[in-house]
């Protein structure tokens, strides 16, 4: 049985985003990639609002981060390497994900794209830095 969060230690996992986009502001990005720390901070925002770090609807979310969005839930839940939980076979990530968007909290068009064309089936290994959660 899956043992619930403090309110502690959900807003430390939560914190990430904060975590990633003050480090990554600092950063010279060249021209067209400046928004980058803006996406990487809105990776766990959700269409509906009930998201976060700040709780922003679909009108404020950039196609990058819709996108980012649905990757980093499919990598999260297929991941082997995460020490408090075991990979998810892939269909039962799609199944999740899918869920999400009924419930209107993830992009249909971009997880659509996302399964039409199969982009979570590996073609190269991935660089993996670290093994935290996301």
């Amino acid at each position: 049985m899956a043992q619930l969060l403090s309110e502690a230690e959900r807003q430390e996992i939560e914190s990430h985003v904060n975590k990633t986009f003050d480090i990554l502001k600092m950063i010279p990005w060249s021209k067209g990639l400046e928004l980058v720390p803006a996406i990487a901070y809105m990776h766990h925002e959700n269409l509906d609002g009930s998201g976060y770090p700040n709780g922003v609807t679909a009108e404020r979310i950039p196609p990058q981060a819709r996108i980012m969005t649905i990757c980093d839930i499919y990598d999260a839940l297929v991941a082997s390497d995460r020490p408090y939980k075991p990979a998810m076979p892939s269909e039962s990530a799609l199944d999740i994900i899918g869920a999400e968007v009924a419930a209107g909290k993830l992009d249909a068009h971009y997880f659509d794209v996302f399964v039409r064309a199969r982009l979570f089936e590996s073609r190269t290994p991935a660089l993996r830095v670290g093994s935290g959660a996301h």
